[in-house]
């Protein structure tokens, strides 16, 4: 199935990535609001679902960042 990922706002796209990894990390995933930089971020710690492997899979902490950019990249305060 093709989807045309271009297609989703911003928001959209950052629910989707962060929805990914509670598929294959597990409900334990905590997403956040929007960060100062317009990204959102999500963190886990424990032991995956699906990642890499349901027969080996990860157990630690696990951190996501997603921001589209198409609009352009900027971070406060950062040169």
């Amino acid at each position: 199935m093709k989807y045309a990922y271009e297609d989703l706002s911003p928001e959209q796209f950052e629910t989707l990535v962060v929805l990914i990894c509670k598929v294959l990390l597990g409900a334990g995933v905590q997403g956040f609001a929007k960060g100062p930089d317009g990204g959102r971020d999500a963190k886990f710690v424990g032991t995956a679902q699906l990642y890499p492997s349901t027969a080996s899979p990860w157990s630690g902490p696990v951190s996501s960042a997603s921001q589209d950019v198409r609009a352009g990249f900027r971070v406060s305060g950062v040169r």
